[in-house]
């Protein structure tokens, strides 16, 4: 039959009761190794951008199907390009909002960022190196979304980078496992500490400090989160004899980085918007000059657990066979 049904005894009364399982549904979550082993095939499988995977927004706009395609691209490489989204103020959200609720910061519903006199080198025209956004959060956001309002032509520089840490991480696990097991087992710090409401009006006055791990792995030891900001790292509080394991692994981490052969550029064009899983893909920009020019985007947030609820229902709407990947907590439907 299709399904195993369950007669049991409960309570003083011992009243009967019954109730079924689905022979499909026991199957999925069948213990055995080799059902263990072909879930786990389909949540790892190697799947490496060569090249940044693109939307046009139309489609996403027309159907809930258009909306699939775009998640599953998010899904699968942690990131994604959308084209032709009308370049207006607060656009952002809306797009956003296809995926699910804002995830509100200390930047509010959604952030400009442009060259300002700012002591935070993302609102300046400074080189942002590689980083994962707001770790000083526990519950950091999940997926960005960076809208380009103006890129005018005149403007020198600017490139966005975007590099995927699976794959980075799975090769320096076996260059470098010792380093790579010590960034899953000692706590990073990060902090954001803006106190001053006159400095940048944009950002609400914050004072938070944040310990976590950089590498989080999965029931199985696969990675599902990684975590990485230098620019709001705070004095870590580890036993003594950690500490210099600790910084050589950072160090030789951010040396395989800078040198992955992972890395995506490209320079964004005005009316599109660049998504990405920010507990996975890493982004980076490259100083600019205007040259007289501007250079003007919008950015959100998104939490993980909204987006990856958005995807599993539209996989179970449209494709009951498509797996959810690693997305944080590393299990699928």
């Amino acid at each position: 039959g299709d399904r195993v049904d369950v007669h049991w005894k409960y309570g003083e009364k011992e009243e009967e009761h019954k109730g079924f399982f689905g022979v499909e549904w026991l199957r999925q979550n069948c213990y055995s190794t080799i059902n263990t082993s072909e879930r786990r095939r389909k949540l790892i499988e190697p799947l490496v951008a060569k090249s940044l995977p693109i939307v046009n927004y139309t489609e996403v706009e027309k159907s809930d199907e258009g909306l699939f395609r775009w998640m599953k691209e998010l899904c699968d490489y942690g990131v994604c390009i959308l084209t032709d989204v009308p370049p207006e103020k607060g656009q952002v959200v809306k797009v956003a909002e296809k995926i699910g609720y804002i995830q509100e910061t200390a930047y509010g519903r959604y952030f400009d960022v442009a060259s300002y006199d700012s002591a935070d080198l993302a609102y300046t025209d400074s080189e942002l190196l590689l980083h994962s956004d707001q770790q000083f959060y526990s519950y950091p956001p999940g997926i960005q979304l960076l809208h380009f309002l103006k890129f005018d032509d005149c403007v020198e520089g600017g490139i966005n980078c975007i590099l995927d840490s699976f794959p980075v991480l799975n090769d320096f696990r076996k260059k470098f496992p010792q380093h790579f097991e010590t960034l899953t087992k000692t706590r990073g710090a990060w902090e954001r500490f803006h106190l001053n409401e006159g400095s940048n009006p944009m950002i609400r006055p914050t004072a938070l400090r944040n310990e976590k791990y950089h590498i989080s792995l999965d029931s199985f030891g696969d990675v599902n989160e990684f975590i990485w900001h230098q620019g709001m790292v705070g004095p870590v509080r580890i036993p003594e004899g950690l500490v210099e394991p600790y910084y050589d692994a950072l160090c030789c981490l951010a040396r395989e980085m800078n040198h992955s052969p992972y890395r995506l550029s490209r320079r964004m064009k005005v009316g599109e918007v660049l998504t990405f899983n920010n507990r996975r893909v890493l982004h980076e920009r490259s100083k600019y000059t205007s040259n007289g020019g501007e250079r003007h985007l919008q950015g959100t947030y998104v939490g993980i657990d909204e987006f990856k609820s958005t995807v599993q229902y539209l996989a179970l709407k449209y494709d009951k066979g498509y797996t959810v990947k690693r997305v944080y907590n590393g299990l699928d439907l």
